[in-house]
């Protein structure tokens, strides 16, 4: 009679077991889904933030030419205007190559981390490009406010603006930038994670 008891006892708790593993399985199934879509997420907020400043930097361009031109700046300054946002359109690409959602997520873990990383780098290594393109820029915007003031009387006007233009577009550039290396890092700590549950 005991050994029946105890037997059924063994019983229950083999049974208890196996639910408990049932339980368990299905939790890191949701876990892994749960850290995908977090993934997917981040991934598209890093593209749709790469296509706004695509088409920031596409609008800008005919539009900052003509409207330099008209306020009387140089040709050469308004030419180099627009180069120096094909140069922004360019490097967001070349950063944003393999970025795409659908091709993340297909890859391996490994080969999707690698593309993170180095999406993250080349973003790094873009700042401490664009930083002395954009200073050169300014300073060349401000000598040609300077040649203008001896013409125009709203050359002041310019200047104040284009100062603080430059103090807006350098908070805002920067937190941009912030923000997108913390994607960055987010979608590299989940593929982390999901790398350990393998």
């Amino acid at each position: 009679m005991e050994q029946s008891s105890t037997h059924e006892e063994l019983e229950q708790m083999r049974s208890q077991i196996e639910i408990l593993k049932k339980k368990i399985s299905e939790e890191e199934i949701v876990n892994r889904k749960v850290l995908r879509n977090a993934m997917k997420k981040n991934i598209r907020n890093f593209n749709n933030d790469s296509m706004i400043i695509n088409i920031v930097a596409i609008t800008a361009m005919p539009c900052s030419g003509y409207i330099f031109l008209d306020a009387g700046f140089s040709r050469w300054f308004s030419c180099g205007t627009v180069i120096f946002f094909a140069a922004c359109l360019i490097k967001n690409l070349i950063q944003t190559r393999g970025m795409r959602t659908s091709t993340i997520m297909n890859d391996n873990l490994v080969v999707a981390g690698e593309k993170v990383v180095n999406a993250k780098e080349r973003h790094i290594k873009s700042l401490k490009i664009m930083i002395p393109f954009l200073t050169l820029w300014l300073i060349w915007f401000f000598t040609e406010v300077i040649i203008m003031a001896k013409d125009d009387t709203y050359a002041l006007g310019f200047a104040c603006g284009g100062a603080l233009g430059g103090i807006i577009g350098g908070i805002i550039g920067f937190r941009k930038h912030r923000k997108t290396i913390c994607t960055l890092d987010e979608i590299i700590s989940q593929i982390e994670a999901l790398q350990k549950e393998d």
